[in-house]
């Protein structure tokens, strides 16, 4: 009878040098689980509220949603979240990353303001057409999860 290694758990070691914590099964739960939460936010959507906040609510509540398969698989098999990569950070990065994300807003502001004064259609306005003449989500979330991957 062969003896069985216990997964390396080793954080030093690259992704492609530890043995994976879960097996192709836990990934098939994962994904049917991913399934029945992307087919109740649509159920959800779908049965009601056309004010902007409450689709905005339901946008937030669908991608937070999506992390529960992650957290059952990760819960079931007693995998730490550092086998995924998540790692404390020191506060120089943490600093740096919010420093950049505002000057990415300066830069999409500035560019939004001269599109507009020079009459020039921005994509974002179409995209919001587009969302707005759907009459149910199902479409979309076929050809974002489905057809285009």
């Amino acid at each position: 009878m062969r003896k069985q290694t216990p997964p390396d758990n080793d954080p030093l070691k690259s992704p492609a040098e530890r043995a994976l914590p879960w097996s192709l099964r836990d990934t098939w739960i994962g994904v049917g689980l991913l399934a029945l939460v992307v087919a109740a936010g649509s159920a959800i959507r779908s049965s009601g509220g056309d004010s902007i906040l409450y689709q905005t609510f339901g946008i937030v509540a669908l991608e937070l949603g999506l992390l529960i398969p992650v957290v059952v698989i990760l819960w079931w098999r007693r995998v730490k979240w550092i086998e995924l990569g998540f790692r404390r950070f020191e506060g120089r990065a943490m600093t740096l990353g919010c420093g950049l994300i505002l000057a990415a807003y300066v830069v999409v502001i500035v560019n939004n303001t001269v599109l507009w004064i020079f009459h020039i259609p921005t994509q974002g306005a179409e995209l919001i057409h587009r969302f707005a003449t759907l009459k149910s989500p199902v479409g979309l979330v076929l050809a974002a999860v489905i057809i285009a991957p």
